[in-house]
């Protein structure tokens, strides 16, 4: 791991003195230890502000979280000041194991101990643990998850039944193009999250009897979350899927549905 940091770090200062200094640094915390993030983030942040010709954006992207351990983790708050903005990556938030019930890719709100995520449990893990809310962004996903042996969000997940697929398969231009249909469409107003939903499994294979997604109203939801609380934003996985070139006059209705709910005074 020390290795890969410090051949990273003269990968920027290379391209820094090329003057191709990257203008946003992102850095997963996954595989870091907190000790190691730290120190890496600052040499990075560091090197990048000693050789730029312009601003930096350093960004971290951290993941969501469940409420069943959603104790509050300083970590986050005392490495804030080394960001400019702190993404969460509000998608894929299912799971169908360990005693979790089906549940939607992205809720905003409704969770339980059973389907334990939502934007309000990440947010307030993430304001509890010290970040500011300037710099706390949300994460918007332009694919779905498919789930096989369940009809809907909140249902047992028996023997045979969970998720068969996600990110790429299921992005949202094949959404749209090969699994929607108005019949199975519904909108949980608790989650504000849409899906569809079929004991008649719907789709190419792998086939789906449920599956969940973002469009433009959960957008416009998050959105306005985002702005009631003071929030910095968003990020997006990713732009790619969410084009659609088949829909003249709508090639990128999530992308605008983005700008829209975000910056509504900035069109």
């Amino acid at each position: 791991m020390r290795d890969e940091k410090f051949s990273h770090i003269t990968r920027i200062r290379g391209r820094c003195a090329s003057r191709y200094c990257p203008r946003k640094i992102s850095h997963s915390n996954s595989a870091l230890n907190p000790m190691m993030a730290t120190a890496t983030i600052q040499e990075i942040t560091e090197v990048s502000r000693e050789l730029a010709n312009s601003p930096i954006l350093a960004r971290l992207p951290v993941n969501w979280i469940n409420a069943n351990f959603a104790a509050p983790d300083p970590f986050y708050g005392s490495i804030a000041p080394l960001f400019d903005r702190i993404d969460a990556m509000t998608y894929e938030m299912d799971y169908d194991q360990f005693g979790w019930n089906s549940w939607f890719t992205s809720a905003l709100h409704d969770e339980t101990g059973a389907t334990p995520s939502s934007i309000d449990v990440t947010v307030d893990f993430y304001l509890g643990s010290g970040v500011p809310r300037s710099k706390l962004g949300l994460g918007v996903g332009f694919y779905g998850v498919c789930w096989q042996g369940v009809t809907g969000p909140r249902q047992t997940i028996g023997a045979g039944a969970g998720v068969v697929g996600s990110d790429n398969t299921y992005s949202y231009h094949n959404i749209v193009n090969a699994y929607y249909s108005a019949a199975n469409h519904h909108y949980d107003a608790a989650a504000q999250q849409p899906y569809l939903a079929s004991a008649l499994a719907f789709g190419p294979a792998p086939s789906c009897n449920y599956l969940s997604y973002e469009d433009a109203s959960s957008i416009a939801a998050k959105g306005a979350y985002a702005r009631a609380n003071g929030l910095a934003g968003t990020i997006i996985w990713n732009i790619g899927e969410g084009y659609v070139p088949e829909a003249v006059g709508q090639e990128n209705a999530l992308l605008d549905a983005v700008q829209a709910a975000f910056k509504p005074d900035n069109p």
